[in-house]
């Protein structure tokens, strides 16, 4: 028989001395959490440890592979302060990111080809029974540089490789499932990345009152869930750290699957010919009313022997935690 902990090995030994029980129960989708680790960690999780040489040779595989989801940008921004007209945010080419570092800028890569942190993560979306994707994103930042407060849709495991990194975060999420990010000014006023924003998604102003201080240093693991508080300065002359983003989905999709399988292949669920002499303006047209009314009897027939226990159903959700996404997948084909 295979015990908890070898089946739960990744996440064992990314959380030790948490257990991952702890973390499931206390902290994951509802809390921060900050691991205290040592240097000697990332040689457990990565085999021969994560630097900046294989932080180049990751973004250079990842580009050349053409990863889904790849992305590499240079960003400039001076640690925690509001947002102003000195900074950028550009897209550039691998053989372009040890200039821009060098120039001061934050080089941000998602989608990067090392096999071994795809892997991991891959496994971790499996032992934490993730139904969303996760990807890899991956930051070298120079000293002085950070981010100013603002909250994310994912959640975030923050895996420290070089280098002492500050951040200033909320002891809970101050917006519940998020859909998009939220900067926010000087005098704490949101500053939503979209337009149109539900009210259940808009945040308070006072939200920065209270963030308390952790600093990240090699082994150190920072966990947080959407809608939590952070911002970040790096206090050394680099700074190295693997974001693990989890993306979390609403059961639309896999619901979606499971009427596809089941009425895709029915002639009976294709679009009917319309009369137009038939049709009146702003009405549904007789045709198309007969259809929807057939089709949503289906669907409700279906809807009601589902269980919980439905073998399909089940499937479904084995296949979606068992699917790190497109980009990992990418980073661990050869």
């Amino acid at each position: 028989m295979i015990s908890a902990a070898c089946e739960l090995g990744e996440l064992s030994d990314l959380l030790s001395p948490v257990t991952p029980e702890t973390f499931t129960t206390k902290y994951w989708c509802r809390k921060p959490l900050f691991v205290k680790g040592r240097p000697e960690k990332l040689q457990s999780l990565f085999e021969g440890g994560f630097g900046r040489e294989e932080f180049w040779q990751s973004v250079r595989e990842g580009a050349r592979k053409g990863i889904p989801g790849f992305h590499l940008f240079a960003r400039k921004h001076a640690g925690l302060r509001p947002m102003g007209s000195g900074e950028f945010h550009v897209a550039i080419k691998p053989d372009q990111m040890e200039w821009f570092f060098a120039s001061g800028a934050i080089i941000s890569a998602i989608g990067v080809g090392d096999e071994r942190v795809a892997r991991f993560a891959a496994a971790l979306k499996s032992q934490l029974h993730h139904p969303g994707e996760v990807k890899i994103a991956i930051k070298l930042s120079p000293e002085g540089a950070g981010w100013p407060p603002h909250i994310d849709e994912v959640s975030v495991i923050n895996i420290q490789c070089e280098g002492r990194k500050r951040f200033l975060i909320s002891s809970d999420p101050i917006a519940q499932w998020p859909r998009r990010q939220t900067d926010f000014a000087t005098d704490g006023t949101p500053v939503y990345s979209s337009h149109q924003m539900d009210p259940w998604e808009k945040v308070d102003r006072d939200s920065l009152g209270s963030l308390t201080e952790v600093i990240l240093e090699p082994g150190d693991v920072l966990f947080f869930p959407p809608g939590t508080v952070h911002a970040t300065e790096n206090l050394t002359e680099s700074t190295l750290t693997i974001g693990l983003l989890f993306e979390h989905e609403t059961p639309i999709g896999l619901m979606s699957r499971m009427f596809e399988n089941n009425f895709s292949g029915n002639p009976d669920w294709y679009f009917p010919a319309i009369d137009c002499a038939r049709t009146k303006a702003g009405e549904l047209p007789p045709e198309a009313r007969d259809f929807f009314d057939a089709r949503l009897e289906e669907l409700r027939n279906l809807v009601n022997t589902m269980t919980p226990d439905s073998p399909e159903l089940h499937r479904l959700w084995k296949e979606l935690v068992a699917d790190p996404g497109e980009s990992v997948r990418g980073s661990i084909s050869r």
